[in-house]
């Protein structure tokens, strides 16, 4: 049986591998086309445009990866079938189930590997790739993680951020004011300082000027100043600050990672109905993406050995129509999401039970 798996995997890995590269180096090529007079204008040097495409690549992977294992699995279905390869095995006594486990075995890691990369490598790539292009239109310098006007409330500690700027990595900030409001939202102090800079995580307030306000905002003595304050109780980190300014300005879903954005949902419970609706539609379906790649290799066997004893043209052409069918219901399915008419988990799971269940119903019928 080790044989047999091991002659499956090459059979569907190398088709496979070919197609996932043809057609990452097909979007790559069209973006190449968009984007050439500004890499030219720019005088961009080569390895910042290979760097570019290599932190895009993240990104494409969720979409070519299904389509990728869809074409593999009907291709050498359809070979295995039209060499009577297929009839051998299961006429030497091995069952329909055993001989495609490999090819479900290759589904699944794929669709692990989606997974692992949509959560910890996409999120930071897109964005580093977003601000790239973006600034090299605008003739402005890279700087992925500096971000500007950069608002954030932090509902329980009842804290409102305004900082002029805000650099992620130093992490350092500048121009920073902090309302701390009252139950009835009225402010009680007010912290504005020049500079800030996190230490071993503790945060240092620097040309600090703090003022103290009544219930019906009435100043409470004079102002005092402080060159340094320092500031253990404020929790809030970086990436919580930078938070709403990617979501509020950059309006990218894809630059959050699952747990970010749950972790931006839970933390925000005032949040407006419509946006914590789209939120958690995203959230779903970057949960829901990376399994497509499993339930289509599922789908491509019993569609293999159907094609099989067809021209293989037609199998190809008929898989590209499945396909497109599928992202089209998906993309219907998340605008019924996002206009309220399904619940987020609904809109997003389903077009992958859909072909889920048609995929089992099939491989049943084969048997």
């Amino acid at each position: 049986m080790k044989l047999l798996d091991s002659y499956m995997l090459r059979r569907i890995g190398s088709p496979y591998a070919y197609l996932l590269t043809a057609f990452c180096m097909i979007f790559i090529i069209f973006d190449l086309f968009q984007n050439l007079s500004e890499f030219i204008e720019a005088s961009t040097p080569l390895p910042m445009v290979f760097k570019y495409y290599a932190f895009l690549l993240p990104s494409l992977v969720k979409w070519v990866t299904p389509i990728s294992i869809l074409l593999a699995a009907l291709y050498t279905l359809w070979q295995l079938t039209k060499r009577n390869e297929l009839n051998a095995m299961r006429a030497s006594g091995v069952s329909f189930v055993r001989i495609m486990r490999p090819i479900m075995i290759l589904g699944l890691a794929s669709s692990l590997s989606v997974l692992a990369i949509n959560e910890a490598v996409e999120p930071d790539a897109t964005q580093w790739a977003d601000k790239f292009i973006r600034n090299l239109k605008k003739g402005g310098e890279v700087n992925t993680h500096i971000l500007e006007q950069v608002n954030h409330t932090n509902e329980k500690a009842r804290r409102v951020w305004n900082i002029v700027r805000l650099d992620i990595e130093a992490p350092y900030m500048h121009g920073i004011q902090i309302d701390e409001l009252r139950a009835n939202n009225s402010v009680a102090r007010k912290i504005s300082a020049k500079e800030g800079e996190w230490v071993d995580g503790v945060l240092f307030l620097y040309s600090a000027t703090v003022s103290m306000f009544g219930e019906a905002n009435n100043p409470i003595g004079a102002p005092s100043n402080m060159p340094v304050m320092e500031c253990p109780d404020f929790t809030e980190t970086p990436d919580d600050l930078a938070g709403d300014a990617m979501i509020g300005g950059l309006n990218q879903p894809t630059f959050f990672s699952a747990a970010e954005t749950w972790r931006y949902i839970r933390n925000r419970p005032s949040l407006e109905q419509k946006t914590r609706n789209n939120l958690l539609v995203d959230l779903h379906f970057r949960l829901a993406m990376p399994w497509t790649s499993m339930i289509v290799a599922l789908f491509g066997i019993p569609f293999g050995v159907y094609i099989g004893r067809r021209d293989a043209l037609v199998g190809v052409i008929s898989a590209l129509l499945v396909f497109f069918g599928f992202y089209f219901l998906m993309s219907f399915s998340i605008w019924l999401g996002k206009n309220m008419v399904l619940p987020p988990v609904l809109c997003a799971w389903l077009p992958n039970a859909a072909v889920l269940g048609s995929s089992v119903a099939m491989v049943m019928r084969l048997r």
